[in-house]
C-alpha cells in the first residue's frame, strides 16, 4: 500500500524475535505523503503466531492518529 504512491521511502527493521509458537518485530516507515508533501514516520510493533516455519497470524499495532 505505501510502495504504490509515495517517494523516498525508507523502512527499517529491528528487535525481530522468534519462540515457539510467537514473534514479533519493530519496524519504522520514513516517507513523504503523496497527498499532502508533508514527512511522514510510521512506528509500528507487529506480533506473530507461528506454526513450524510460517507466519499464520499477523496483528501490528501503531498509533493511528500519531
Amino acid at each position: 500500500m505505501l510502495c504504490a504512491r509515495v517517494t523516498k521511502l525508507e523502512i527499517i527493521f529491528g528487535a525481530i524475535k522468534a519462540s515457539g509458537t510467537s514473534g514479533s518485530a519493530h519496524r519504522e516507515a520514513k516517507y513523504i505523503f503523496s497527498r499532502t508533501g508533508r514527512a511522514a514516520h510510521n512506528i509500528i510493533n507487529g506480533s506473530f503466531v507461528l506454526l513450524g516455519d510460517k507466519i499464520v497470524r499477523h496483528m501490528d499495532h501503531f498509533s493511528l492518529w500519531k
